[in-house]
């Protein structure tokens, strides 16, 4: 930064007081104003205190001048005109001598200052101290020589220096002047010289200040250049972030309406083929009964003749003669048939086929044909038929947009286990490794209310009340160890030590609320009454299409949340510890 020169001009003489007083603007990385401040009260007292001299000096030269030299009468012609020309030769050499110290003193002094000018300023002190001491004590030490050197001449001379005061007064006036005036001209030019060494001085030092003032500030340019460039970056990279989850987002909404637009369809598929089974089982219930007439009056039209020719013939062809536990058997046989359909469900596009009747190539008996035990076995078949399940994304249609698998049968008991997306499993990897626990964190929650429904139709199968006390323990404990993982995943994107800090506490809200909404879904559909009563088989569809729905349709979202919440307590947790 810029230092300004004094508030005086640089023209005007250098006192004490002008540099003891000197003002300086304060500025950007420039010096200690009170080392700088000591600094010129010192130098203005050594100049202060080298002025004082200087006068002193002055003034004892013109005592001397004044100082009545000693009678000439009293020396010899020769030996006085020496003595005065050796004592005159020796105060001019020694002026001359003091004033090439000087000089000498404040080349040195100026060249030091301007070679370390701000790195060495206790060094440049203290050199000008001990120039100063040393001219102190120089000039001293000459001075009592002079002085002593003068008493003793001025006695031996005083005496035969009377009988030439006359003569050589105009003399000693007339050197008095010249040396007066050689004195003067030494100052005036060592304080001419003393200037210009200071306006150098100064100048350099102006020119070093500016140079350091410019690196400064093409410095802070840069860093300030490369600020900007960092915010921009941080910009760019949060922009393509926010457009990432966006997009993602978007992706996963298009997902959701494929899934309902497919569970729809399949809902309208299977309730189609049930109405078509329902008919097929009618039209087979009338077809019985117009068979059972048709055996009856061909039984009472048959002669004893002709039921003879009717063994013969069998013999012939080699079949065997039904008895009557064969015709028993046919009843069975026929009622097996009858539960046997076989219901193939196509995308929406294609027409619903028509359900398959396989009877039994026998004659049929007049026994009723359903008894209690097959409709009530049917009835939960049918009954899980017609339930919204909703399907797993990957079953119904690819990713592209390709045709669209069939479904297993409907009346399979064995749930299939869906998992997540892959594409959506891969992408959240990608992210940081989420995915992998997205899916463990599924299949835990799912095997959790598998163990729930299994314990449920166990006690529906034995008669008893479902007990529903309980139900998020399991829930909770299966899904806080994938959580507390999750939760270690998002502190290690903070520092490397926070996954350490991480454990269930951190993700304790997050399990409670995952355990909260499936034990409250399970809850509130198991405490409404339903329309069959206490029916063991209305409880065990009811019970089996729940935790279908809950295991196909709920689970898998409510696992990718609950891991994405648990990554975020813990980048909480990290950064707040």
């Amino acid at each position: 930064m810029e230092e300004t020169e004094v508030a005086s001009g640089s023209g005007d003489p250098l006192t004490p007081e002008r540099v003891a007083d000197a003002e300086f603007k304060s500025a950007f990385r420039g010096l200690d104003p009170i080392e700088v401040r000591a600094f010129l009260q010192r130098v203005g007292d050594e100049l202060r205190a080298a002025d004082a001299r200087v006068a002193e000096l002055r003034a004892e030269v013109e005592r001397l001048a004044d100082r009545p030299p000693p009678l000439i009468a009293d020396l010899p012609t020769p030996e006085l005109a020496a003595q005065l020309g050796r004592e005159t030769a020796r105060v001019v050499e020694a002026a001359r001598d003091a004033a090439d110290e000087i000089r000498r003193n404040a080349e040195t002094a100026a060249a030091a200052m301007l070679a370390e000018a701000e790195a060495t300023a206790a060094e440049l002190r203290a050199t000008v101290e001990a120039e100063v001491t040393e001219l102190r004590t120089a000039t001293e030490a000459e001075l009592d020589a002079a002085r002593a050197t003068a008493g003793e001449e001025s006695s031996a001379l005083l005496a035969r220096a009377e009988t030439l005061l006359e003569e050589r007064t105009a003399e000693a006036e007339a050197a008095a002047a010249t040396l007066r005036d050689e004195s003067e001209q030494a100052s005036a030019a060592m304080r001419a010289e003393a200037e210009t060494l200071r306006d150098d001085a100064r100048a350099k030092a102006n020119g070093l200040l500016e140079q350091a003032t410019a690196e400064a500030e093409a410095t802070l340019e840069q860093a300030r250049q490369e600020g900007r460039q960092m915010v921009a970056e941080a910009r760019a990279v949060r922009e393509r972030i926010l457009g990432d989850m966006a997009a993602r987002r978007d992706h996963a909404r298009r997902q959701l309406e494929r899934a309902r637009a497919a569970r729809e369809r399949l809902v309208a598929a299977i309730e189609d083929v049930d109405a078509h089974v329902r008919r097929a089982k009618d039209e087979l219930h009338g077809s019985l009964a117009a068979a059972k007439l048709a055996g009856d009056r061909a039984a009472l039209a048959v002669q004893p003749d002709d039921e003879a020719l009717l063994v013969a013939d069998d013999d012939a062809v080699g079949a065997p003669r039904e008895t009557a536990g064969d015709l028993g058997g046919a009843t069975e046989d026929t009622a097996d048939a009858i539960d046997t359909v076989t219901e193939a469900v196509v995308a929406a596009d294609d027409p619903v086929p028509t359900p398959v009747v396989v009877v039994a190539d026998r004659p049929v008996s007049p026994t009723p044909i359903a008894s209690d035990a097959t409709s009530r076995r049917s009835a939960p078949v049918f009954g899980r038929a017609r339930l919204p399940e909703p399907v797993a994304v990957g079953e119904v249609a690819g990713r592209d947009g390709d045709a669209e698998e069939p479904v297993a049968d409907v009346e399979a008991d064995v749930d299939v286990e869906v998992e997540v997306d892959p594409t959506r499993l891969e992408e959240l990897t990608a992210a940081g490794q989420l995915g992998p626990v997205v899916r463990d964190l599924t299949r835990a929650l799912k095997r959790a209310l598998a163990d729930q429904e299994n314990a449920l139709l166990d006690s529906a199968r034995r008669g008893d009340a479902p007990v529903l006390d309980d139900l998020d323990r399991p829930i909770r404990d299966a899904a806080a160890a994938e959580l507390v993982v999750a939760a270690r995943l998002g502190a290690s994107v903070v520092s490397d030590a926070g996954a350490d800090r991480v454990d269930a506490e951190t993700v304790a809200g997050v399990a409670d609320e995952v355990a909260a909404e499936l034990a409250g879904a399970v809850l509130e559909r198991l405490d409404r009454p339903a329309e069959g009563g206490d029916d063991p088989d209305v409880l065990d569809a009811r019970i089996r299409g729940l935790f279908r729905e809950l295991r196909n349709r709920r689970v898998g979202a409510l696992a990718e949340q609950a891991a994405q919440r648990a990554w975020a307590a813990g980048e909480l947790a990290a950064v707040t510890d």
